[in-house]
């Protein structure tokens, strides 16, 4: 099944989606804040596309939550849905900016002027900039109409990072190009810098579950393999590391752009897409261990461009890609 696609024409250097509101970021350095659930109704052309577009974009946990494993499991409705997802892929969605407009909470200048990347973690936008990582909080408040609620920001680290990304845990993994690969705990009540995690050439970065998935297009991408175990004295669990595995060991003779996202590790080569499934617990077993499956591949339409990053997105089944 080919991809559903929305599209929003304009100029735009980077794009976050948490809870329920669209972070568009211009290349003037903006941020305008939309409300995504209206974006969501601006977007569908019809009513007989509303559930296609609602679990493509929104509410994919529809398709997977046991709730709704009667309704979604029955053949006669899965078949119908399937062809309604197809039915969308053949052409864009695409929401001109004097639409989206209608659906704009606020804006605001981005900390930092013009990030390098940005994520969202409990309330607070992180951004990396030629200054360093930046922290700013995020308001939210009621009405339609309100302030972006992004605050002031204050500096974390001086280091310059490339990329972030953020693990549920309270990680932050920094993609800091020839300086490798850092990490920084969030959530601890005492300011440290980053521990540097690898010295290998970093484009950018994602968690797979407790490890690390370092990308980077010149010397291929390679996963920082951590796994959990358990404190005897108090049964905390504690993160250790297992060892590094390169792409080479992942996807065996393919060359191309890699990254990972929690169980799933892709790799994009020639206009298709490869996926392996990452099993921690057989990675944690140590030397011999076999964690990786292979899943399948698919065609993805990027024509000649270079991917510059990707990531999977957790609210909705859906994969992006930004290309050069």
């Amino acid at each position: 099944m080919q991809p559903i696609r929305l599209v929003i024409p304009g100029d735009y250097w980077d794009s976050q989606i948490y809870r329920g509101r669209l972070y568009l970021t211009t290349m003037d350095g903006g941020t305008y804040v939309y409300d995504w659930d209206r974006v969501i109704e601006l977007v569908t052309r019809q009513d007989s596309d509303r559930l296609a577009i609602t679990c493509a974009f929104a509410r994919g946990d529809y398709l997977y939550h046991p709730e709704w494993s009667l309704v979604f499991g029955d053949p006669d409705i899965g078949t119908m849905l399937r062809d309604k997802f197809s039915s969308l892929a053949r052409a864009p969605l695409e929401l001109p900016s004097a639409v989206i407009a209608t659906s704009i909470l606020g804006s605001a200048d981005a900390p930092g002027g013009l990030a390098d990347d940005t994520v969202l973690y409990k309330n607070h936008l992180y951004a990396a900039t030629d200054s360093g990582l930046l922290r700013a909080n995020i308001r939210h408040t009621r009405g339609k109409r309100n302030r972006s609620g992004i605050g002031s920001s204050e500096r974390l680290w001086d280091g310059a990072a490339l990329s972030l990304a953020v693990r549920r845990g309270g990680d932050l993994a920094l993609a800091a190009g020839e300086e490798g690969l850092f990490e920084l705990g969030l959530l601890s009540d005492e300011r440290e810098d980053p521990r540097q995690v690898s010295t290998r050439h970093t484009d950018f970065a994602a968690y797979a579950h407790a490890s690390i998935y370092g990308s980077s297009d010149r010397m291929g991408g390679y996963l920082e393999a951590y796994a959990w175990t358990r404190q005897p004295e108090d049964s905390r669990l504690v993160r250790y590391r297992v060892g590094t595995f390169t792409d080479t060991d992942i996807f065996k003779s393919r060359g191309g752009m890699s990254w990972a996202n929690q169980e799933k590790i892709y790799m994009c080569n020639e206009g298709k897409l490869f996926a392996v499934r990452y099993l921690q617990k057989e990675a944690a077993l140590g030397e011999g261990a076999r964690p990786f499956k292979g899943i399948g591949s698919v065609q993805v339409p990027i024509g000649g461009h270079k991917i510059l990053a990707a990531a999977y997105h957790s609210l909705a089944p859906s994969l992006s890609m930004r290309v050069a």
